[in-house]
């Protein structure tokens, strides 16, 4: 059974946390409810940087690796620009992303931040939890939307930034591939 680290408030308002073993996200809530504690923030994997499998001095190897690319951070910013201009309820949008995205770091990501849109956080509070996924421009510029009522707008800028950040680091990878492979054949060769 997975393991979630939880931050909260007990029923006297004091914060608490600590971890708690259940099936999903949402379990581990419920679970945390029923003893009346009231999470803030459940996150899978216990406490971060504990030393839990997969980390290393507080770095995620699995973050690192499973970190979704610019392109699918892209195309989901665009799927749900097209979902909110089209008068869908943003957790009904939401949960047509999760549907759809394939890559697994950013579906579960998305599934925990519809949960969290759900009861009531807002979406830029609810991906401030995914730092690794969304950036501080990212999230600073999904709160301006939803405080201003264009969050629409703002996604369809967003897709088109991260579109280009996306095509940027395509060509900086091109141009620097040929100058890697001399100089490591010019090692080699050595």
């Amino acid at each position: 059974m997975p393991v979630f680290s939880y931050k909260g408030m007990d029923a006297a308002g004091k914060k608490t946390a600590g971890i708690i073993d259940a099936e999903n996200v949402k379990a581990a809530r419920a679970k945390l409810r029923k003893i009346n504690v009231f999470p803030t923030e459940v996150v899978e994997g216990g406490r971060s940087g504990s030393g839990a499998i997969g980390s290393a001095g507080g770095f995620d190897l699995k973050k690192f690796f499973n970190k979704p690319k610019v392109n699918d951070v892209a195309n989901m910013t665009r799927q749900l620009s097209t979902l909110i201009n089209a008068n869908i309820p943003l957790v009904d949008a939401l949960s047509a992303l999760v549907e759809q995205i394939e890559q697994p770091t950013l579906r579960s990501a998305l599934s925990e931040i519809r949960e969290k849109v759900r009861e009531g956080i807002r979406l830029a509070d609810a991906m401030r939890a995914y730092p690794h996924i969304f950036g501080d421009l990212y999230i600073n510029m999904v709160h301006a939307g939803e405080v201003s009522g264009a969050l629409d707008t703002v996604l369809v800028r967003l897709a088109d930034f991260t579109e280009g950040q996306a095509r940027l680091n395509s060509k900086v990878k091109g141009a620097l591939t040929y100058p890697v492979v001399m100089g490591v054949v010019g090692i080699v060769l050595m």
